[in-house]
């Protein structure tokens, strides 16, 4: 069996077993094709139909990089089949042009395969993405605080008002601050939580689903997000109302009532 799989379902043959063809499946393709251990299916191989049954299911982890295959007959059901053989070496990326020297110069005949090429055209590409997906939330993060500021603004007059009424009840500079602090501590909290949710279930769907890749939670990110949003909500509103602060309370009250 090769290396990184495991078997899920079913027995692997032994080494010495020469009876009927028999076949392994990846569980993901033996439930797209609705097969299961004992059912039969038939392989054409060279124009020559090979039935065999399934003897086990396995979970191939694709992410080796190694030689993994979705389908897998015993050794003796291919015995007089032609065949070629396949193997990876694995070397360092100052090793690489010395090693495909030597093989391509012992075995002529051989193709060989340079997986650090196409595996660095990806990294490439991914970068790319990534870069394109940062830049689209940079621009949304950008719009959000715009639209921050602007309710700011437009609420100055309704927080000046109300900083004069604590302030004619008894309400120190200090207690109205903190008033202001802890409000917009809240209402970034909450924004920043709301926009967290959100953004984890649809980055697990698009890694998951999409990508089909492993979820990995994001914790450090995640809280930094929150805490830097709470910041943020507390400073563009304390730098839009620091002049409620020292507003007069004769003027205030008189522009509410007009």
């Amino acid at each position: 069996m090769p290396e990184g799989n495991v078997v899920t379902r079913g027995d692997w043959w032994t080494p010495d077993y020469a009876g009927p063809p028999l076949v392994s499946l990846d569980e993901e393709v033996a439930r797209g094709l609705g097969l299961d251990i004992g059912d039969t299916i038939t392989v054409s191989v060279l124009g020559v139909d090979l039935t065999a049954t399934v003897a086990n299911v396995r979970k191939v982890d694709w992410d080796s990089l190694g030689f993994n295959f979705a389908m897998l007959f015993n050794p003796a059901a291919l015995r007089g089949a032609p065949h070629t053989y396949m193997a990876t070496v694995e070397a360092t990326k100052a090793a690489e042009p010395a090693v495909f020297k030597r093989i391509t110069a012992r075995y002529p005949a051989v193709l060989v395969v340079q997986v650090s090429e196409a595996l660095g055209e990806v990294a490439r590409l991914m970068g790319q993405i990534s870069i394109a997906i940062r830049s689209m939330g940079g621009i949304t993060i950008a719009a959000g605080v715009l639209v921050l500021i602007g309710s700011i603004v437009a609420s100055r007059q309704a927080r000046s008002y109300d900083a004069v009424l604590l302030k004619l009840l008894g309400a120190t500079r200090a207690q109205v601050l903190l008033g202001l602090v802890l409000e917009y501590a809240l209402i970034g909290l909450l924004t920043a939580a709301i926009a967290l949710v959100l953004g984890l279930l649809g980055g697990w769907y698009a890694v998951t689903e999409v990508l089909d890749l492993e979820w990995v939670l994001p914790l450090g990110p995640a809280f930094g997000t929150v805490l830097v949003g709470a910041v943020a909500t507390i400073g563009l509103g304390l730098a839009g109302t620091w002049g409620v602060l020292s507003a007069r309370p004769n003027q205030v009250l008189r522009a509410a009532q007009a």
